[in-house]
């Protein structure tokens, strides 16, 4: 077993909190950002201009607005002035070249200043 760290976005709670996993079970990540009301059945990952990427509900990016879901808002994901519309709980983690999940480059104070959550 190989553990990382990864950041849990979590827009229910107004929270996000560093979580332990094990890098090489995938499987992990359904029940990290799923709800006990909603379970993500596919997940996608949306990559940070750093390389680091958040694995989000699929359908949260498709339909942002169904079932109740509460969203984040990533500002810049991609680099550039952008911001991405997230439904749903987020796993922030590493990746590395080949694709392996690490624990993420940016801190979780950078990861606190690129997520938003929206006013109440």
């Amino acid at each position: 077993m190989r553990t990382i760290t990864g950041y849990l976005i979590d827009p229910y709670a107004r929270t996000i909190s560093a979580v332990q996993l094990d890098a090489d079970e995938y499987q992990q990540i359904y029940p990290l950002i799923s709800r006990p009301d909603d379970e993500v059945q596919t997940f996608e990952a949306v990559t940070l201009s750093n390389g680091d990427v958040v694995y989000v509900d699929e359908e949260g990016l498709l339909d942002w607005e169904a079932k109740g879901r509460k969203f984040f808002r990533l500002t810049r994901p991609l680099g550039n002035e952008d911001w991405m519309v997230v439904a749903g709980k987020g796993l922030w983690l590493g990746c590395d070249e080949n694709g392996t999940s690490m624990s993420p480059k940016a801190i979780i104070e950078e990861a606190m200043l690129t997520v938003q959550f929206p006013a109440e």
